[in-house]
């Protein structure tokens, strides 16, 4: 649900409070972090 309406940094807080997780949650993590970075970047906060 959270992607779907792109709230990466909530995803990014759920993913890291659940553990080690595995490869589909690391491709998750890099989208989410991918997603964060062009949206600071794009409002240029860096």
């Amino acid at each position: 649900m959270y992607r779907k309406v792109g709230d990466w940094l909530r995803i990014l807080r759920i993913l890291n409070a659940g553990g080690a997780g595995n490869a589909s949650e690391d491709t998750l993590r890099m989208e989410a972090y991918s997603k964060v970075g062009d949206y600071y970047a794009d409002r240029q906060k860096w």
